[in-house]
């Protein structure tokens, strides 16, 4: 937001040393309106950076080379049909990219859709691929890999994680079921080994939200059709991400178990088994959406947004993005001491104002076990949104709210208050 209220998309190039080779940032979008929620994949030679533009309601994209030079400086429309197209995702198969997203074009229910870019930059299926679609159906949130032969495509919809095999001429060749008994939007993220595919989100079978995952093979097989827990730690944990470092998977979320935001981690092997638990970030302040790929040898970036209480002496109390090279730990088992709070608090929201989606914390302190309930009213005084209602110890929690009422509605802009009562 540094050219005014809107999002803009920027980016930055990294060295396999960690040194940030543009410290003041690549413009990629800097249109009117919110550009926001991009994400990028690179195919050797130049990457393909998307995003949700808010001008039209589009999926645009523009490809940058290894230089830093936007090619497109203007972008261009991956997917322009009617209503909304959000929250896209994007991988290289091998001779294409391929962008998914979720699509509102049918009047009744979000769909799943996707298409084929070139390397030049050409879209190759300009009205999209429907690969997901059941009227009255709301499916958000879609996520993509490729093993080399197939892409596996994986949404939510509430209570469920489902999925698609997709070959690289972007037929469907199978859908499948691959979870339930999750939160009802779990925010997943899929990875693969070159071979079978690896799903990891956001699940509160247990009350709390936890990390669990489940792997696929290479035909469409869910390998463990109940998931398993990756981290049920004390307090919520929430918006995994996963990438396979040549051996193992390793998960990153965040996690509420401290004072503040932290980003833990954990590795999985490929056989389901989860062989450590460690700390990645704990740096003073919230730190939220952990996002990692494979670097040089062992070394995995990740990148995240962090709080900061000052720039260059000068005050700021707010959010940049922050990377690091790390080396995940071998046989560690994280036992830092749990901070518990003193007293029940409900905090700002952030971010405020809301565009598409915030995140509400709150505490509950001592030695309390008590029903929670948290609730979204609209300025006339309705009841728009129930975000908590259980039982829950002391500690801190997070929820994240989409701005979609109980019956997953996007709501109408407006003022919007929360309500909690412990």
């Amino acid at each position: 937001k540094r050219n005014g209220s809107d999002y803009d998309v920027y980016g930055a190039r990294v060295d396999t040393t960690g040194v940030v080779i543009n410290p003041d940032c690549i413009p990629i979008s800097t249109e009117v309106v919110n550009q926001q929620f991009p994400k990028v994949a690179f195919s050797g030679s130049n990457s393909l950076v998307v995003w949700q533009d808010d001008r039209f309601g589009n999926i645009n994209g523009a490809r940058v080379d290894t230089s830093g030079v936007v090619l497109e400086p203007s972008g261009f429309t991956i997917s322009g049909a009617p209503n909304k197209q959000e929250s896209p995702s994007v991988t290289f198969g091998g001779k294409h990219y391929f962008v998914v997203w979720h699509d509102r074009r049918n009047v009744s229910g979000i769909g799943i859709y996707g298409t084929r870019v070139s390397t030049s930059g050409t879209v190759l299926n300009p009205s999209g691929i429907q690969i997901s679609y059941v009227q009255d159906y709301v499916e958000l949130y879609p996520t993509i890999a490729f093993n080399g032969e197939n892409y596996l495509v994986v949404w939510n919809r509430p209570s469920n994680i489902n999925g698609a095999i997709v070959d690289t001429t972007g037929q469907v060749i199978d859908s499948i079921f691959i979870a339930c008994w999750i939160a009802t939007w779990s925010h997943p993220f899929v990875s693969t080994n070159g071979t079978n595919y690896f799903i990891v989100w956001q699940d509160e079978r247990n009350s709390d939200s936890d990390i669990y995952g489940a792997r696929v093979d290479s035909s469409g097989t869910v390998l463990d059709t109940v998931g398993f827990p990756v981290s049920t730690a004390e307090g919520d944990q929430a918006c995994p991400t996963v990438a396979f470092d040549g051996t193992d998977y390793i998960v990153l979320w965040e996690d509420y178990r401290n004072v503040f935001t932290d980003i833990y981690g954990a590795r999985v092997s490929t056989a389901g088994i989860v062989l450590d638990t460690f700390a990645v970030v704990t740096q003073e302040g919230n730190q939220f959406s952990p996002v990692l790929t494979k670097g040089p040898g062992e070394k995995l970036l990740v990148t995240y947004s962090g709080f900061v209480d000052s720039i260059n002496t000068r005050p700021a109390n707010t959010m940049r993005i922050w990377g690091s090279l790390f080396i995940p730990p071998v046989g560690v088992k994280e036992d830092k001491p749990i901070s518990k709070p003193l007293s029940f608090s409900l905090r700002q929201n952030f971010p405020n104002p809301i565009f598409s989606e915030t995140q509400i914390t709150y505490s509950i302190p001592g030695n309390s076990n008590a029903i929670t309930d948290l609730k979204i009213y609209n300025a006339t005084g309705r009841l728009v949104k129930t975000l908590v209602n259980k039982n829950q110890l002391t500690g801190f929690y997070t929820v994240r709210w989409d701005c979609r009422d109980d019956k997953g509605k996007p709501i109408p802009t407006g003022v919007k208050s929360v309500n909690k009562d412990i």
